[in-house]
This record gives structure tokens, sequence and C-alpha cells, in this order.
């Protein structure tokens, strides 16, 4: 990645250009849309996800305004991304090779962690399917965590001894899988 002139800190923006016109557009995390939410589609003339997140915010915010905020705070994360793949589509091109090359780094890294998290995913149901064919030992491991936080809560120490003793043979008996 190329780093800005001389202040030391990673390029995180890149520059679109279109005939005469050229845009800079951030990458990453969406501070405007985390605070403007569906306004900062409608300003840069996005009618299509501006009208998505609009419908989305107000529905969210009746069923429940936290979940409006984590919608808000997630699509910040995504909003960028959205908005340059609409405006490549829509025939603007990067302005230098630099731009063109933080973009594909960008997305190949995105990829990556995709990548890793469906990795993760599979190894989860992997041993999801190996503690179904030991659900003793699933059960116990909870029942020992609950017994631990009650405990501790409590201040009750022959709970926190059940709880450490329920944690310790499903410990053992997930070694003998």
């Amino acid at each position: 990645m190329k780093m800005n002139s001389g202040n030391g800190y990673f390029k995180k923006e890149i520059t679109l250009d279109k005939e005469e016109e050229i845009k800079i557009v951030k990458i990453g995390f969406s501070w405007i849309t985390f605070f403007f939410g569906f306004l900062v589609p409608f300003y840069r003339k996005d009618w299509k996800t501006g009208w998505i997140l609009l419908a989305i915010t107000a529905i969210s915010h009746m069923m429940s305004p936290i979940l409006m905020f984590l919608i808000l705070v997630v699509f910040s994360f995504l909003y960028n991304k959205i908005y340059i793949n609409m405006l490549l589509k829509s025939g603007w091109r990067f302005a230098t090779k630099d731009d063109e090359i933080l973009w594909e780094n960008k997305k190949e890294m995105a990829e990556k962690v995709d990548n890793m998290v469906l990795t993760l995913k599979e190894m989860e149901a992997k041993i999801d399917k190996k503690i179904e064919e030991h659900g003793f030992v699933k059960k116990f491991a909870w029942g020992g965590i609950y017994a631990l936080a009650i405990g501790i809560l409590i201040k009750n120490i022959p709970l926190l001894a059940v709880g450490i003793v329920f944690f310790v043979i499903s410990f053992i008996k997930r070694q003998k899988m």
C-alpha cells in the first residue's frame, strides 16, 4: 500500500475520474454515514441505496432503536465500498494505477477475511457435530459455566465448586473425543 505524502499513515482514500470530473472517496468506515445515516446516499445522488437505507432505518427504529443503531454501525462499515462499486459500474475509473492497486488490495483482504470466516464456520460445524455425538459434554460445560457465574454473583463457595467440577468433567470428556 502506498503511504500518503510524508504524513506517515496509510492512504485511506481513492481518486476516481470520469471525463473532466474527479471524486475522492474514502475507504473503510464512514463516520459521516454513521452520524447522518440515509442522508449521505441522497447527498451523493445514490438514490437506490438511500431509499433502501431509509426503509431499513425506519423499520428497525420501529422495532428497536438499538437495532437501528446496530444497523447504522454495520452500514457505516459497508457504505463506502457500496458507493465505490456503484461509481465504478456507472463509468468512473481510477485516476491512478496506485488507486486501482489500493482498491484491489482492499478487495483481496476482504476476500481473505471472508474465506477465514467460512473456514472457521466449517470448523465450528465439525466441532458442533462432534459435540452432538457427545451432547452430555456440552451440557456439562454449560452447566459448569452457569454454576460458576451464579456462584460468583452470589459468592457461594459450594456452587463455585460444583461449577469447577462440571467444567473439569466436560474438559476431560472433550479430550477423549
